[in-house]
């Protein structure tokens, strides 16, 4: 099973015309990486979408929300002082006040990874796991048939497992 992709899924949420989220989803086709592109002016987030989002983040609710919309200033009460299913439902309800574009990637259907906003460094980060045509080789075949895990990031060598 060599040369498989470790990412079983990108999803990115922004809105057509956003320039990050236009520049996220040029790199994505760029280098032939599949994704979701949800729009977020006619699609809403699921409680279970906003979930696997604060979960990858260092600072919750603070990672996810731009403090420069007006939603945020008509917010009732600030977000540590919501009930999580509360604050859920609020972003849900005012989605203009995420930070755009989030792009979430999935490994087993499980959260993997996630970016909030653009940076060209970043999206590479991000993206770092997707085998041969994007890093000039592919997981080993240790790793490929025997780590239930995230394979090894190290990327600037081989790991030395499939050394003849």
């Amino acid at each position: 099973m060599r040369g498989i992709s470790v990412i079983s899924k990108i999803v990115v949420y922004g809105v057509k015309g956003c320039v990050r989220c236009t520049k996220v989803l040029k790199f994505l086709d760029e280098h032939d990486l599949s994704y979701v592109f949800k729009n977020l002016s006619k699609e809403h987030f699921t409680v279970q979408e906003i979930s696997d989002i604060l979960w990858l983040t260092d600072n919750g609710f603070e990672d996810l929300v731009t403090n420069k919309s007006a939603a945020y200033a008509q917010m009732p009460v600030p977000f540590e002082d919501m009930a999580y299913k509360d604050a859920i439902a609020f972003v849900i309800e005012h989605q203009q006040i995420t930070h755009r574009p989030i792009i979430i990637q999935y490994f087993n259907n499980k959260p993997l990874r996630l970016l909030i906003g653009y940076n060209a460094n970043d999206i590479k980060v991000l993206l770092r796991n997707d085998d041969e045509k994007y890093f000039g080789h592919s997981p080993c075949s240790f790793h490929t048939d025997h780590c239930h895990v995230e394979i090894p990031t190290v990327v600037s060598e081989k790991c030395g497992h499939d050394k003849e």
